[in-house]
């Protein structure tokens, strides 16, 4: 009964149920939306590897390489496994730094030129615009960092 569903692996997180089985093989709904997003930044990071032979293959394998770690989380979190968590959190951190320095720093830069010019020109509207632009990866790599280390916790000490 513990190991029953293809996901089950016979550990649980917390929020399924017990009195059915069938819902022990289910994901929690954060956790599926989590797996959608991540989707999409693989198909997002190795989308431009068609522009390989135009550019060379210095900056695809970075992508590659993130796309391919981004895969094996998604995969090791499906299957609920603790490192399967941690490249999961180590993933999101990738993505949440660096998105974190471009908000800050097109944010002091878009009132720094809205200070000069002294109103909204053009340059500081495209910093804002692209303040705003990361601010989601932002937020939800941040939420996703935080709600896998619950996660894994809670696979630690059952």
């Amino acid at each position: 009964m513990e190991g029953e569903g293809p996901l089950s692996l016979g550990k649980r997180f917390p929020g399924e149920g017990t009195m059915n089985g069938n819902r022990r093989s289910r994901l929690p709904i954060a956790l599926v939306l989590l797996l959608i997003y991540q989707g999409i930044l693989v198909l997002a990071s190795l989308g431009p590897l068609a522009a390989w032979l135009e550019w060379g293959p210095g900056p695809f394998l970075a992508l590659a390489a993130f796309g391919i770690a981004m895969l094996f989380a998604s995969v090791g979190m499906a299957r609920r496994s603790p490192r399967g968590l941690l490249l999961g959190m180590i993933v999101h951190l990738l993505v949440a730094i660096p998105a974190l320095l471009i908000v800050l720093c097109s944010m002091f830069f878009g009132i720094e030129m809205l200070i000069q010019e002294g109103g909204f020109g053009g340059w500081s509207n495209l910093a804002f615009i692209l303040a705003l632009m990361w601010l989601p990866f932002l937020l939800i790599s941040g939420w996703a960092f935080l709600y896998l280390r619950r996660l894994r916790k809670s696979l630690w000490s059952q």
